[in-house]
């Protein structure tokens, strides 16, 4: 079902809205440049498959696994991702804004020079990712496993003030 849809995407405008992918298994595809609205995934696995430069705009991804897979220079906004595994994958290069994850793997991943901008992480796990060279602007972690993680010239200060509202952020959260 999702390759009709890609294929459709690429033969148009490369847009892929109002959709929903349940128990999805694609396998090696490519979804360069994909623009994503308002998509939710649902227990789908993604194998081999690479999403350089694409676009998430409000989607929803639940219990799904995107190990190993590509997202390069890839655009998230207002996202929500849930109980998700991204074990190994690459964000490099990508721009994640005002997206939520929880109850995920992120472990090996890697997210040399991109920006985190208004996330929400909480409760996930990030253990030995690449965080290299990133920038990330009022976010928010509560119980994220940082254990063994690459933050060599990103930036992690923050104004007095900003602790304070970020401590209590986390409190009413």
């Amino acid at each position: 079902m999702i390759a009709g849809y890609l294929i459709n995407a690429y033969e148009n405008d490369d847009t892929i809205k109002d959709a929903e992918f349940v128990q999805e298994d694609p396998e090696d595809l490519d979804f360069t440049g994909i623009r994503f609205e308002d998509v939710v995934f649902t227990k789908c696995v993604f194998r081999n498959c690479i999403f350089p430069k694409t676009e998430f705009y409000s989607c929803r991804f639940v219990s799904c696994d995107f190990s190993n897979c590509s997202f390069e220079d890839s655009y998230w906004k207002t996202c929500k991702i849930e109980k998700c595994k991204f074990t190994g994958a690459s964000f490099t290069g990508s721009t994640v804004k005002e997206t939520s994850v929880s109850e995920s793997n992120f472990s090996y991943s890697n997210f040399t020079d991109s920006l985190l901008d208004s996330v929400k992480i909480v409760s996930s796990d990030f253990r030995q990712a690449n965080l290299m060279q990133s920038v990330i602007k009022k976010s928010v972690f509560r119980e994220v496993n940082f254990t063994s993680a690459e933050f060599f010239r990103t930036p992690l200060k923050w104004s007095t003030s900003y602790w304070s509202s970020l401590i209590a952020s986390s409190m009413v959260i």
